[in-house]
């Protein structure tokens, strides 16, 4: 638990190596778009060397020793885990409202849930016969707001860490190849030597 008189930047920052200190305080500064939880900059920033590979392993690395300390600042900046849950779960329901116009005069009775009528009106039409006046409505629809909710949910577990999106770090699926292209034979090649 912590002390009462101790300062967020104590719990933050307190007994931590010079360069992690460095590392961490790159990490939480959103005043630095660079770094800003970025653990790749923040590495580079914390002098920490080598290159993009060897930086990202560091900062990963680095990450792991004061996660309890970047735990300490989502709480703070009202990230908790309760917190994030709450919005979570808020945010995939999120939905939009669609607007379509329809030809004729609908009745409301007839409608399902979530749709409704804003407007009906009359729209003139060319046609092959010239030109006519038909009954429109025009309806919104409710529906969930799909897009949104993914990138809700991408930037809520990319926020506590659970989502990684280093592609280095992706599956590679390998395909069984024709052995000529394997050797680095194009297919004229393979072709000549069958002849």
């Amino acid at each position: 638990m912590a002390n009462e008189n101790e300062t967020l930047e104590d719990r933050l920052y307190g007994d931590l190596p010079p360069r992690r200190r460095l590392w961490l305080q790159a990490y939480l500064n959103s005043e630095n778009p660079a770094t800003y939880l970025n653990k790749t900059e923040s590495a580079s920033v914390a002098g920490y060397e080598g290159d993009r590979q060897q930086l990202s392993e560091q900062g990963c690395r680095v990450s792991r020793f004061v996660k309890d300390r970047i735990q300490i600042w989502l709480d703070e900046v009202g990230l908790s885990d309760e917190t994030l849950r709450s919005k979570l779960a808020k945010g995939l329901d999120v939905e939009q409202t669609e607007v379509i116009t329809v030809r004729g005069d609908i009745d409301e009775s007839e409608l399902p849930d979530g749709v409704r009528i804003v407007a009906k009106g009359k729209q003139e039409r060319q046609g092959k016969e010239g030109t006519h006046t038909e009954q429109v409505t025009v309806l919104a629809m409710n529906m969930a707001a799909i897009e949104v909710r993914r990138k809700f949910l991408e930037m809520a577990m990319r926020t506590k860490g659970m989502f990684n999106d280093d592609k280095s770090t992706r599956p590679v699926i390998n395909v069984n190849l024709d052995s000529r292209i394997k050797k680095g034979e194009t297919e004229d090649e393979g072709e000549a030597e069958k002849d």
